[in-house]
């Protein structure tokens, strides 16, 4: 995996009428919540809210469908989805539930084939000169604008 190219963190989505009552991890305590399997959203949840019953479906969305049916009480997703998630369904909204990742250990990263070095080499030449010059993230800025336009935030 090549260097991160975005922290955008991670999140709890959870129904807009529940955002007073789950606001930290002892609060999710014996109750169901969802992540995708195989996910960094997997590992998280079952280090920091195994006291939870973790439901382990295999797309983000599955698991949204799974709160707003009253199957699951929260989502871990990753921040960026969680605020898209909110602006598309106003019944949903981000928990004040802590979720603690170490930005050195997780992100969004580029993958090449076993072994591809140069290729590696080269991409992440490429993340860091973008990242120093500013352009990944006003890049980000911009999609994210673009999207909206569209409609597809």
């Amino acid at each position: 995996m090549s260097d991160f190219y975005n922290n955008g963190g991670q999140a709890m989505l959870v129904k807009a009428t529940d955002i007073d009552k789950y606001t930290d991890a002892a609060s999710l305590k014996d109750l169901p919540i969802a992540a995708q399997k195989g996910a960094l959203q997997q590992t998280i949840a079952e280090s920091q809210f195994a006291d939870s019953k973790l439901t382990l479906l295999p797309k983000v969305p599955q698991a949204v469908q799974e709160l707003k049916a009253g199957n699951v009480v929260a989502v871990l997703v990753d921040a960026i989805s969680a605020e898209q998630y909110v602006k598309q369904n106003p019944d949903l909204a981000v928990a004040k539930v802590e979720v603690v990742v170490d930005p050195t250990e997780a992100g969004s990263s580029a993958a090449v084939m076993k072994g591809n070095t140069d290729l590696m080499d080269y991409v992440n030449a490429e993340i860091k000169k973008y990242k120093d010059s500013g352009d990944l993230d006003k890049w980000f800025v911009e999609a994210k604008a673009q999207a909206e336009e569209m409609g597809l935030d």
